[in-house]
């Protein structure tokens, strides 16, 4: 068995760019995330393993202020902080995600999907009148999808894209305002070897100037690409591990108890 040595986040001499602590979120009788601090470090990939029911999703929603939360506190180095009392989305300009769902409308093109919630208007009569920029947006879309090595029409209604491309195009969503932070949801669900290996590529070159979170139950490609392994179980933190410092079998078995 391969050692299992704890990493200490205050070893690092840098500020994180996300800290929680103390962090616990309950539904109903029904104790989802408990007591649960950690740091994401600059251009560090952090993952978070466990079990279905292990409280992953429930984190991360409480991180990006998705989901409020009963005690505790997270803070940005922005300095946006969220306590049970203050509670708003970091989302855009803080934190790109990339949904397991991927959250997408099936019958809009793939430049309108990019910039849901956030479109290019040109203005006419003096700001009175502000129309789309879909020249503007197809354009932008085609840069952010190039720099990310893929090659998609930006015409094309994402329910005719593959399932491959359907989470190419959930990337370029996430970081076409370039977040510093950047939280990935089960990213390499359901996706051919040459698309996974097209990803885990891109994954590495954005860590170069991103901070990346990475939930996943792949967990080759966890070792692979995370700098620390966190293992949650029923809602608890159980471990803080490097990669090269467990094997698979290791962290299973922290995962099941």
């Amino acid at each position: 068995m391969s050692s299992q040595k704890a990493v200490d986040p205050s070893e690092s001499s840098e500020e994180p760019v996300l800290r929680a602590e103390g962090v616990s979120k309950s539904f109903g009788t029904v104790q989802a995330v408990d007591d649960v601090s950690l740091e994401l470090g600059e251009n560090e990939v952090v993952a978070l393993v466990g079990d279905n029911g292990a409280g992953k999703s429930t984190l991360l929603s409480s991180l990006v202020g998705l989901q409020g939360i009963d005690e505790g506190e997270i803070s940005y180095r922005t300095g946006t902080t969220l306590t049970p009392g203050n509670n708003r989305e970091v989302l855009g300009d803080e934190v790109g995600i990339v949904h397991q769902d991927m959250a997408l409308v099936g019958l809009r093109p793939v430049f309108e999907n990019v910039f849901i919630g956030r479109q290019v208007k040109k203005e006419y009569l003096g700001g009175l009148l502000k129309i789309s920029d879909k020249k503007a947006m197809r354009q932008e879309c085609e840069r952010i999808l190039d720099e990310l090595g893929f090659d998609i029409p930006v015409n094309k209604k994402v329910q005719l894209l593959s399932g491959g491309e359907r989470q190419i195009l959930a990337f370029a969503r996430a970081i076409y305002s370039d977040p510093p932070i950047l939280v990935l949801d089960e990213p390499f669900t359901a996706l051919s070897e040459d698309i996974m290996n097209q990803l885990i590529e891109t994954i590495n070159e954005l860590r170069k100037d991103h901070s990346i979170m990475l939930v996943s139950h792949n967990l080759e490609m966890v070792r692979e690409l995370a700098d620390r392994i966190l293992v949650m179980r029923r809602g608890n933190k159980v471990a803080e591990l490097t990669g090269e410092e467990i094997e698979r079998k290791d962290i299973l078995k922290l995962m099941i108890g």
